[in-house]
């Protein structure tokens, strides 16, 4: 509870619907919800398409919170419903103020969201990130095979290649 985990969604689940899908695992404290852990919906704000609003109300979460952990889902959904007319330089710009921030907080921040992988060599978000993490999905002769590949860990060594993944009630395995 001293350092919780923000959550914010956007335009996504809803909070009851997150958190029912959360109690099936051996994990989940029903007890830690608005204490350790809170959700913060921004859907409101990201349908205005104002990426200065929606940083704006970030920011003022986090600040109040002081969490430990800061998870944004979907970045990708903030990003995509910006007003129209919203340049490249306009989206660097929101990117980068997010990462001074991002800086500042000592927070281990997550900005989550479904990417095809021709998105990877010209979106501004993964230049600022210290961490990329690539989760899919494929199939392998008769089965769907979950994959984890670390497209990018900054001053930090990783294992290359392509790692199987499994979800259980346990949470994710890493093969």
């Amino acid at each position: 509870p001293e350092r919780p985990a923000l959550y914010f969604t956007v335009l996504g689940e809803p909070t009851f619907k997150m958190l029912r899908y959360q109690q099936q695992f051996t994990f989940f404290d029903q007890s830690r919800v608005n204490t350790s852990v809170r959700f913060v919906n921004l859907s409101k704000q990201a349908l205005e398409g104002d990426l200065d609003v929606v940083l704006a109300e970030i920011v003022s979460e986090v600040d109040k919170a002081n969490p430990g952990l800061v998870f944004v889902d979907s970045f990708r959904t903030v990003v995509r419903t910006t007003k129209p007319g919203l340049g490249d330089f306009d989206l660097q710009g929101f990117i980068q103020r997010l990462a001074m921030h991002l800086t500042n907080w000592q927070a281990t921040t997550f900005l989550i969201g479904e990417y095809v992988e021709e998105e990877l060599r010209d979106n501004p978000v993964f230049t600022v990130t210290d961490g990329l993490l690539w989760l899919s999905q494929q199939v392998e002769r008769n089965s769907i095979v979950r994959k984890l590949r670390i497209v990018k860990l900054r001053g930090q060594a990783s294992l290359p290649g392509m790692h199987t993944i499994r979800i259980t009630e346990d949470g994710l395995q890493v093969f």
